[in-house]
Order: structure tokens, then sequence, then C-alpha cells
């Protein structure tokens, strides 16, 4: 189920960040997820505080697996830079999380705003919310 698709955002940094995204939540390595993260990177999860810094982040990644979310698959939709600096961007996505018998977990979409620090791009504030009416 495991799979990174949709647009390329044309910055060969991101879309293999994306990719590692999908490769460490698929493979239980929330740490790396939460090292793709700004130092001072947010996460906004559906009914819940914000969270901010890798660890905290990296803790909602592993919180997903507990609930029953095996793997993870995400499709870039729409891609696009922020200011005359270029270094910010915005990303718009779908998202859908499994469970281990393939069905579908949770589904939605996310915001993800990108700061360039010190050359390297990270994920920098992320808006998640679902789908699924409740």
């Amino acid at each position: 189920m495991a799979a990174c698709t949709g647009i390329s955002t044309g910055v060969p940094e991101i879309d293999e960040i994306n990719a590692k995204f999908c490769q460490y939540f698929n493979a239980k390595n929330f740490k790396g997820i939460g090292e793709l993260y700004a130092e001072d990177g947010s996460i906004l999860p559906p009914g819940s505080d914000t969270v901010i810094g890798r660890e905290g982040i990296s803790k909602v990644y592993e919180g997903l697996y507990k609930m029953g979310a095996e793997s993870l698959k995400i499709e870039v939709v729409e891609f696009g830079g922020l200011g005359t600096d270029s270094k910010m961007a915005y990303e718009r996505t779908n998202f859908e999380f499994f469970k281990a018998d393939g069905s579908t977990l949770e589904r939605g979409k996310y915001i993800v705003l990108w700061k360039m620090y010190d050359g390297h791009w990270y994920y920098y504030s992320d808006c998640m919310n679902s789908s699924i009416p409740k």
C-alpha cells in the first residue's frame, strides 16, 4: 500500500524528503520522520493541540501507528513557492493510512509549509485533517 504519488514538486530534494517520509512511516522509523522536520517545526494534528519539535512530532506519528496505521500513501496535488526569496514553499497533499488488513484507517488532506535552513529543505508546519465524516 505504501506509495508517494502525484505531481513532482519540481524540487528534487523535496520529492526525496516526501519519499523518505513514506518509507520511514512504513518502516516504523518515527525518529526518522521527526528528523525531516525543522528543529522548531510543528504539526497541527486533528483533535489535538499543536506539537512543536522533532521529538513530539515523532510521537504523533508513533501514536498513529499505535492506533492501527500500518502503512501510508500520499499524493502531492499542488506545490509552489512563497515570497521572492525561495526559502519557503507550500504543498497540498492527500493522504491515506491503512490498517494491517489493507483497509483504510484514515483518509484526508494536509497543507505543509516548507522552510530552507542552511541550504536544505525541511517540513516546517504541517496541518492535516480527515476527509472521512465522523
